[in-house]
């Protein structure tokens, strides 16, 4: 309901009329909505310049809650509306065009591997929201993550998975030379769910190269893999030049 207000509030005809309701969330309310009650508010000052001045007042009082997220937002909200520029409003009012966890996950992959020039939307790597994809499931093991038979239930061993193999990927020395990261691509699963070991695939898409990873996972426990090797077939790859393998 906050963020309805913020986004259609402030082009109503007594867009005034609301701020009470909002700043009553502020005061009454739990955390999480004291938050986006404030976000409310913030949205009100950049679009309705008659109100600036009171909703400015009102954000300086939140920037005195005890919740840090609260703290956050009203600082941030009141940083952008006194600068009162044209820039300052569309931070405020347009969407990011990247989800806030992919563009934490983004940003950390640049640390790695930076490039010249500002830091802009265009220059950071492409994460992908990846929701691990099962294969057929059968009724001991009902999904697949990372290479890894999950059984029924055991949650909390979903959850202990490696999941950020990119960042790994831009540590590793022999890929130093290959650029930035453009994207990784979720990884596909090349066998079903019931062979004796499990294989899947992540492209790594750089400027001028795609490194393909595969990950073997062994689903039998008295039976250990070693000495594992992936073979591509080049026979198709046109102009490509297959590079050596690093295991």
């Amino acid at each position: 309901i906050l963020h309805l207000l913020g986004e259609e509030g402030p082009s109503t005809e007594h867009p005034a009329k609301f701020i009470r309701f909002i700043y009553n969330r502020i005061i009454l309310e739990n955390a999480h909505v004291r938050a986006a009650a404030v976000s409310a508010l913030g949205k009100f000052g950049a679009k309705v310049e008659s109100l600036r001045p009171s909703i400015i007042t009102l954000l300086t009082r939140s920037q005195l809650d005890e919740d840090d997220e609260v703290r956050d937002r009203a600082t941030f909200c009141l940083s952008l509306l006194r600068k009162g520029s044209e820039e300052s409003k569309h931070v405020l009012l347009d969407p990011l065009p990247i989800k806030p966890h992919l563009l934490l996950r983004s940003l950390e992959m640049y640390k790695l591997r930076p490039t010249p020039g500002a830091l802009t939307f265009d220059s950071l790597p492409i994460v992908e929201d990846t929701t691990p994809i099962a294969p057929a499931q059968n009724d001991e093991n009902v999904g697949l993550e990372n290479g890894t038979a999950i059984p029924a239930g055991d949650e909390e061993t979903k959850t202990e998975l490696p999941q950020n193999y990119a960042e790994e990927l831009l540590k590793i020395p022999e890929f130093a030379d290959l650029g930035q990261l453009f994207r990784s691509v979720p990884p596909k699963h090349l066998t079903e769910s019931e062979t004796e070991y499990l294989v899947r695939c992540t492209k790594h898409i750089f400027p001028h190269h795609i490194v393909f990873q595969f990950d073997v996972t062994n689903t039998i426990n008295d039976q250990l893999l070693t000495d594992v090797e992936v073979v591509m077939d080049e026979t198709e790859s046109g102009d490509w030049e297959l590079f050596p393998s690093i295991p």
